[in-house]
């Protein structure tokens, strides 16, 4: 019994093209027995662990430089001015929780800051202001701190520029960017000050990671939104609305520092924040559609059926359920709690729905309404159903049935049959399971 077994799972890794599940793979893949960590996790298992605001120092602190991050992510450092003082301070926080490690006094204001290639010293930049010229300050001034014990040492360097951003990229050269000008190189040993071609900037002049993660990356949409998708952009899961500007994150996407303008004092200000993403157990993204047939006509019936024939996708946001308070009835969407949105992966004999957009966890009992075909037809909540729990158990003990009785063929078009692709693996997944038992 155990060979026809075996017999049944290797025709199902080789003609059904099933996924094998990690126990069975163990000789050709050395990490299979690893779990769910948040360096292999899927955008929908990603969530925001911990947000830190980052207070003032002062009521008098008017300004933020964007804060940079050491190489290797465990701190972060900025500076800050204070109004009419003639006073910066140099932070450096923990990446991990927000708090101060070393709060560095300095005799000027804001500047910009990079770490060196160690991580031993930083930078600051003092950028040259207009009106600098005009009282006799010709030159930008280097401080640099050694990030242990906080020394400080003040170099001022030969060049009248205004300065954009300071990039540290080995130990004896510095890069001042620019702004609309080609940039320029400072030599550590001697202090000379050399220009460099402008097509520099492109390449070492850009604000953002890039994204090292195994599945995911972050997005800022054109509604101010940060969101965390997966690569191929079939899910994607709001983290943040109203953020302010994107200022940095590290390449794993552990940590994402974020930075909003404030009115403090009747003056602007600048704030920031710091997000340290984490792990949730993975949700329910596939479901069954209740209901929905019975308030769809007949036109809008076939409506669906054509575009789904088409390979059109057929769209339906998310909502929480509207009751009458009466008998406890629902009676469809509460237009006004939006949870996010998804689009139909069957229709016949039952509608299945992806869930791929999430501003809140879909879960059964919720409404899907405003259903949208991609062809341009729309129609709004009159059309609903209530999600439930998806049968997929259904679909894989009828594809092991069909197997273990020989009937190959029928196997393989019954999952060949599932038109949206997280099903079929899902399916596949659990009938490999199945099969090795």
């Amino acid at each position: 019994m155990k060979s026809h077994n075996f017999a049944c799972f290797v025709f199902a890794v080789i003609w059904l093209g099933l996924v094998i599940p990690a126990h069975t793979a163990d000789s050709v893949n050395p990490n299979a027995n690893d779990s769910l960590t948040f360096e292999n996790a899927e955008a929908s298992n990603i969530v925001i662990e911990k947000t830190t605001a980052f207070p003032d120092l002062s009521d008098d602190v008017i300004d933020r430089a964007d804060p940079v991050f050491s190489h290797d992510f465990q701190r972060l450092a900025y500076c800050t001015a204070e109004w009419g003082r003639h006073v910066g301070h140099l932070i450096i926080r923990s990446s991990e929780d927000g708090t101060i490690i070393k709060d560095v006094r300095l005799p000027d204001g804001e500047g910009h800051v990079a770490w060196s290639p160690d991580d031993k010293r930083i930078v600051i930049v003092w950028d040259l202001a207009p009106d600098d010229l005009v009282v006799g300050i010709q030159s930008p001034h280097l401080f640099f701190v050694d990030s242990d014990t906080a020394k400080v040492i003040e170099v001022k360097i030969d060049c009248a520029y205004t300065i954009d951003r300071v990039i540290w990229p080995d130990q004896n050269k510095l890069k001042l960017m620019r702004r609309q000008d080609p940039p320029f190189e400072v030599d550590l040993d001697n202090l000379q000050v050399s220009s460099l071609p402008p097509e520099v900037s492109d390449v070492v002049g850009k604000d953002f990671q890039v994204s090292k993660h195994k599945n995911c990356i972050l997005e800022l949409d054109s509604n101010n939104r940060l969101l965390i998708c997966d690569r191929n952009r079939s899910y994607s899961k709001m983290l943040l609305a109203n953020m302010g500007r994107f200022i940095n994150y590290s390449p794993d996407l552990k940590y994402v520092i974020l930075k909003n303008e404030v009115i403090h004092n009747g003056l602007p200000s600048v704030g920031l924040k710091l997000l340290k993403l984490g792990m949730r157990p993975t949700p329910i993204l596939d479901f069954e559609i209740k209901g929905l047939d019975q308030t769809l006509t007949p036109e809008q019936r076939q409506t669906i059926k054509n575009g789904f024939s088409a390979g059109k996708r057929i769209w339906l946001s998310v909502y929480d359920g509207k009751t009458n308070p009466i008998n406890d009835k629902v009676v469809g969407p509460d237009e006004g709690n939006v949870r996010g949105q998804g689009y139909l992966t069957q229709i016949e004999p039952v509608f299945r729905f992806k869930y791929t957009f999430e501003n809140l966890p879909a879960q059964t009992n919720n409404i899907v309404s405003s259903l949208q075909v991609d062809t341009g037809e729309k129609w709004e909540t009159k059309v609903w159903g209530i999600l439930a729990e998806t049968q997929v158990k259904d679909i894989v003990n009828k594809v092991v049935s069909l197997v273990k009785a020989g009937d190959t063929t029928g196997a393989k078009n019954v999952v060949d049959n599932i038109q949206d692709y997280y099903l079929k693996k899902l399916v596949q997944q659990e009938v490999a399971d199945e099969l090795k038992k």
